[in-house]
């Protein structure tokens, strides 16, 4: 037989104890109004180098000014490139820190243009935190930089992660792990001063069963068991009805509003969320924040599926060690990998309940009309 606890820790569940990069992803730019620079990507280096490309809407030079400060860069920061092309390196900025880049149509504090950071959070022990901030709304806005998060847990945060966590400026986490989670892979290592909320989210599929208990049960009894429980797309069809079912869960619609009244108390922000692979209950948190704040839900779907790319190394060894004890591995493949038809299926679950988006958040996470104004005031800039 085959014990669970002797595979590698970060899965998002409990049975499997674990599953589970510093990256280049595209990320949209914070706008000022109409901007002559679109599609801006922003890469960075151990050493706290960054580079940064786009694509020019109309011609001319860019002032590229950086600041440790999300809101106003050019007024903020310093100017640190000039450029007529299309891109700018910039060395020597301070690899502790987190560096948002304003991309100016002239030199002048307050000059206005589009701001961008890397999405990304490089640590060494988490994998997928990452900023929330700079996709664009419906409503000509941008969701800001700098003040939502979203992460797997922060169990085997380093000093040196501690450290950049500290450059965020937390002041809130929230931990969607159940005390099972937390027994197994320790608490959040944070900041000194960041105050740690404990809202434990369950999954459970349509029968309300736990998939963990089951999960757990067939890999102590063998290929055999594991292959009846996950096979001929049953893993796939079992996680399509969580996703369905947490949209009317009493706990996680309890959990979501709690998390969104601690958003709209300016004191209470930045703030971070996590489960343990910041990929499911994390991932359906932020598609309810980013869609209250009118991002389009291509983009919502597109950070979901973001998991995969910062969580596909640790997969790859959890496959390796599934096969190594004679598993199938490619049976754990929907539990681990995000598809997109779980997040539809959330959404579907909240239109079959409520109707609508905008009654969910009302009818089902008791939110007023000017609590959602607020956040979209707040955490959206023009």
């Amino acid at each position: 037989m085959i014990s669970p606890t002797s595979l590698p820790r970060r899965a998002g569940f409990t049975a499997l104890s674990a599953i589970i990069a510093f990256g280049a992803v595209q990320t949209p730019a914070q706008a000022h109004g109409a901007s002559r620079i679109k599609d801006i990507t922003v890469t960075r280096t151990a050493d706290g180098t960054h580079t940064l490309s786009w694509t020019p809407r109309k011609n001319g030079g860019t002032y590229v000014y950086a600041s440790t400060d999300s809101q106003d860069p050019s007024r903020s920061g310093h100017l640190v490139a000039r450029t007529t092309s299309p891109g700018a390196l910039v060395p020597n900025l301070d690899p502790a820190r987190r560096w948002y880049f304003e991309l100016a149509p002239r030199r002048s504090p307050g000059a206005r243009g589009p701001i961008a950071t890397t999405r990304h959070i490089a640590l060494d022990g988490p994998a997928n935190t990452r900023d929330l901030g700079g996709y664009p709304t419906k409503g000509g806005r941008t969701v800001r930089w700098g003040l939502i998060y979203r992460s797997d847990d922060l169990a085997e945060a380093t000093e040196s992660d501690r450290s950049r966590l500290t450059s965020l400026g937390l002041t809130t986490s929230v931990d969607f792990r159940r005390p099972i989670e937390i027994t197994k892979s320790g608490p959040n290592r944070l900041p000194e001063g960041v105050a740690p909320v404990l809202t434990p989210l369950q999954l459970l599929d349509g029968n309300g069963a736990d998939l963990d208990v089951a999960l757990g049960r067939a890999m102590a009894s063998g290929p055999a068991a594991l292959e009846e429980l996950l096979g001929d797309g049953k893993a796939v069809k079992t996680f399509t009805d969580i996703y369905r079912v947490m949209a009317a869960s009493e706990e996680a619609k309890a959990g979501f509003r709690d998390v969104l009244l601690r958003l709209a108390d300016e004191k209470q922000t930045p703030l971070v969320y996590n489960c343990t692979s910041g990929k499911d209950r994390t991932g359906m948190m932020s598609a309810v924040v980013l869609t209250l704040l009118g991002v389009p839900r291509q983009a919502v779907m597109d950070d979901f599926m973001l998991s995969n790319t910062y969580l596909a190394a640790s997969h790859q060894k959890t496959y390796a060690s599934l096969a190594s004890k004679g598993f199938n591995s490619e049976l754990f493949r929907p539990l681990l990998e995000q598809r997109p038809e779980y997040l539809q299926a959330f959404f579907e679950g909240i239109t079959t309940e409520y109707g609508s988006f905008n009654a969910y958040l009302h009818k089902g996470l008791g939110l007023d009309q000017k609590t959602i104004t607020h956040l979209r005031h707040t955490l959206t800039t023009p």
